[in-house]
């Protein structure tokens, strides 16, 4: 039986330039109150960006979190007052210099909806054309990849390619393929 969940209060306890967090208390109706911790972020896009010839372009980029090299699909946050559609657009650009003719939103969904509050948009380029240089942030420094479908499988496969959101973005491709 599902418990009746209500919101007490909420209040920031942190707060950085990337992201927030909320303590949220909560009582479950039956007389358990407890607070839940929220890491509030923006919301995100990843864009999987496919070449005339049907190769997959990919972004190679150390990551602070993980520690390691990541292979991974260009993406990023949803600027303020920006749409989805836009945002994977500029990262597009920025990340890899390709514009794209065509953006295919594909879905999204929540990354980790225990403990964060917002959504990942999940959109497929193409018809690229490259435009020129990359323009990245001071703390970014990727590489571009091109992988055959074949390869990026196999990657993903064998868990090279552990960026979940690449590997939820290249689902939704799947699915979106099935579909037509």
């Amino acid at each position: 039986m599902a418990k009746n969940w209500k919101k007490i209060e909420e209040r920031e306890v942190f707060k950085t330039p990337y992201f927030s967090v909320d303590a949220k208390k909560y009582s479950d109706g039956t007389g358990y109150v407890d607070d839940f911790y929220c890491f509030k972020f923006t919301d995100w896009v990843h864009v999987i960006p496919i070449l005339p010839g049907g190769e997959f372009l990919m972004v190679e980029q150390f990551r602070f979190g993980s520690e390691q090299i990541s292979l991974e699909f260009p993406g990023g946050q949803i600027g303020k007052g920006e749409q989805p559609e836009f945002t994977a657009r500029r990262e597009l650009t920025e990340e890899t210099g390709y514009i794209a003719k065509s953006m295919t939103l594909l879905g999204s969904s929540y990354p980790n909806p225990a403990t964060h509050d917002n959504k990942c948009w999940y959109f497929l380029a193409e018809d690229l054309t490259f435009t020129g240089s990359q323009t990245l942030d001071q703390a970014e420094d990727i590489n571009i990849k091109i992988l055959k479908e074949a390869e990026l499988k196999k990657l993903i496969k064998d868990q090279v390619i552990s960026h979940s959101l690449a590997v939820v973005c290249y689902q939704y491709y799947q699915l979106s393929k099935e579909e037509n």
